[in-house]
């Protein structure tokens, strides 16, 4: 019977791209065999028929997510929704007043004076501004970041977007 890691190794974390669609696939639901039907195709090959659910993920632009902020550095924040977590918040499509604290965390910096700062763990509601399916690189170095097959780019920017804490008391 085929595992459920050489599915995986076929279909996880690849943009497939059909018919001008592109998404991501995530994660397997349960993996089920369809019939005890074995074709012995050659010596220690056996086909089996199996079903199976793929979850894909496609946002699109101008949606908005919540996730939560899992790292941050001088380019800006980086955020995950606990299934995927190549999406970055830069500091130019953050509110207006927002800028990096002497301990390398953002703040912002409200009207009256206060500082009010994006912690990791924070939940944070963002807009998708932009979508990347970058090239799959032919080479990687051995310090470079695992390669992402999509990277969202969002932006706090406008009402209700930020900390979930921020407009808590609004809503």
């Amino acid at each position: 019977m085929p595992s459920r890691l050489s599915l995986r190794g076929s279909f996880w974390t690849r943009s497939l791209r059909t018919s001008g669609c592109v998404s991501l696939s995530m994660t397997f639901a349960p993996l089920k065999v369809a019939s005890s039907f074995q074709e012995r195709v050659a010596p220690l090959i056996n086909l089996v028929q199996v079903s199976f659910r793929l979850l894909m993920f496609r946002p699109f632009v101008g949606e908005v997510l919540v996730g939560k902020i899992n790292g941050y550095d001088e380019k800006g924040l980086h955020v995950s929704l606990d299934f995927f977590s190549d999406i970055c918040i830069p500091g130019h499509l953050m509110q207006y007043g927002t800028a990096r604290a002497l301990d390398g965390r953002w703040m912002l910096k409200t009207e009256d004076g206060d500082e009010l700062y994006l912690d990791i763990d924070d939940e944070i509601r963002f807009l998708v501004s932009s979508i990347k399916y970058p090239p799959i690189p032919v080479e990687q170095k051995e310090n470079d970041m695992p390669f992402a097959p999509m990277q969202i780019i969002g932006s706090i920017k406008g009402d209700g977007l930020g900390l979930l804490a921020w407009w808590a008391a609004d809503e």
